[in-house]
């Protein structure tokens, strides 16, 4: 019966060290000085890019993302 008990004690505070855990992580944070391919994916998606364009439309706008960058910089 301690046996169970303990281990059902244990278990509950992995439960909650857990669950802790998740609510405090912070969120990943966006490098605003590279490009999210991922993000540009998505975008393009949602404006229904054809699949076969995809990967063009994606590297149009990392070349964008940096040409952008470069003139950031210059001036």
């Amino acid at each position: 019966m301690k046996k169970q008990f303990l281990f059902s004690a244990i278990l509950l505070g992995l439960g909650f060290s857990q669950l802790i855990q998740a609510q405090t992580k912070e969120p990943k944070k966006h490098n605003l000085e590279a490009f999210d391919e991922e993000a540009a994916l998505a975008k393009a998606k949602a404006q229904g890019i054809k699949a076969s364009e995809l990967k063009g439309y994606v590297q149009y706008l990392k070349n964008d993302f940096s040409s952008q960058n470069a003139l950031k910089k210059q001036g």
